[in-house]
């Protein structure tokens, strides 16, 4: 049998014609996309300029509006005590029997050790209705009454 021999070429030469020889010429096909591109990050940057600008200007604002707001005092019916420019609300005062009862049951309780949560449940257990009459009692309501009763 009978090997298998390439076929010789002169030396300079190859076996692809001329018409396979020639460059792959692709910046001709490219310039169009490249200045597209180009335009797209020249506008991309024009825009982020325009944000940027924004932002600042949004920054600056809130901070003279925070400024001018910490240095406004108003007085506001039902607020009593004033504190650079915020307000804090005092615990109501009543003269209710209802509140007294409750008063009376939540310090009793807190003084034998009971939780809120417990207090929250005897309350509920023994059907005394919240101060609005509508709604359950929760230990979180009794929590924050009890602490407004230890501030009077």
């Amino acid at each position: 049998m009978k090997q298998y021999r390439a076929p010789s070429y002169p030396k300079g030469k190859d076996r692809r014609s001329n018409q396979d020889r020639r460059k792959n010429d692709t910046s001709n096909a490219l310039q169009p996309l490249a200045l597209a591109f180009m335009k797209y990050l020249e506008i991309a940057s024009e825009n982020l300029e325009k944000k940027v600008d924004t932002e600042l200007k949004t920054a600056e604002a809130m901070s003279k509006f925070v400024d001018n707001l910490s240095n406004l005092k108003v007085q506001i019916p039902g607020l009593d005590e004033q504190y650079s420019g915020y307000q804090i609300k005092k615990h109501k005062k009543s003269n209710n029997e209802h509140h007294k009862q409750v008063k009376k049951i939540i310090l009793r309780m807190r003084a034998k050790d009971a939780t809120y949560q417990e207090i929250a449940e005897y309350l509920e257990k023994n059907n005394i209705p919240t101060f609005r009459g509508r709604g359950r009692w929760h230990a979180q309501t009794v929590h924050r009454l009890y602490q407004g009763y230890l501030d009077e």
